[in-house]
């Protein structure tokens, strides 16, 4: 797939993660973690909106940091199913102000980013979390993933390089750019799947009641 045809798809799952917010509240009654999912899915959309915004804009410096502002959402959500407490009380805990990095999975650990990007990558199918997480960070805190973007060697030999400040991202690589716009792809799809299992949850309640 090329860039524009990533970017296509992101922009139509936010149509999609739209309804599927609705439908969940919809269903059954209304739960602490209702608004917990809806203020997830809210961030979600948004952070899309922007991302392919951005990155149709040649803006991949800034658009790169929402990767991990939209992992860092996954990762909440998942924090919520590590709980030994109903997830309901876990909705309230964040609702009123606790932090999810102060708070203890089932296990005992504080369940902080590095904690919960870790654990989650260990599930078949997500081992890219970790390298996202990391990466994710490497472009929010000044780091050779920013440098790159500025300055590449022109020519070894002569030990010259090219810098530029401007309103571009041509020294980033298309592979880059494409791999950017995939992981942000899946992590909507986790996203939505953990919202959908909650969704089924509910319809579960309403067929007991």
């Amino acid at each position: 797939m090329t860039l524009e045809e990533i970017l296509t798809d992101i922009d139509e799952s936010i149509e999609e993660l739209i309804i599927l917010g609705k439908e969940t509240a919809e269903t059954h009654a209304l739960y602490a973690y209702d608004l917990f999912c809806t203020a997830i899915l809210n961030r979600t959309v948004n952070i899309l909106r922007g991302f392919t915004s951005l990155m149709r804009d040649k803006n991949f410096i800034a658009a790169a940091p929402l990767v991990r502002v939209h992992l860092d959402s996954l990762l909440r959500l998942y924090a919520s199913h590590l709980v030994s407490y109903n997830i309901d009380e876990f909705a309230s805990k964040v609702i009123g102000g606790k932090q999810i990095s102060n708070l203890k999975d089932k296990d005992g650990n504080l369940m902080r980013d590095g904690y919960l990007a870790k654990k989650l990558s260990q599930q078949a199918g997500k081992e890219w979390i970790l390298d996202v997480y990391k990466a994710g960070s490497g472009h929010i805190h000044f780091s050779n993933y920013v440098t790159k973007g500025s300055s590449k060697i022109h020519n070894e030999e002569e030990k010259t390089i090219i810098s530029t400040i401007g309103k571009h991202d041509e020294f980033i690589s298309i592979d880059e750019k494409l791999g950017a716009a995939i992981r942000v792809n899946q992590i909507s799809m986790n996203i939505a799947a953990l919202i959908t299992l909650w969704k089924k949850q509910k319809s579960e309640y309403k067929n007991k009641a």
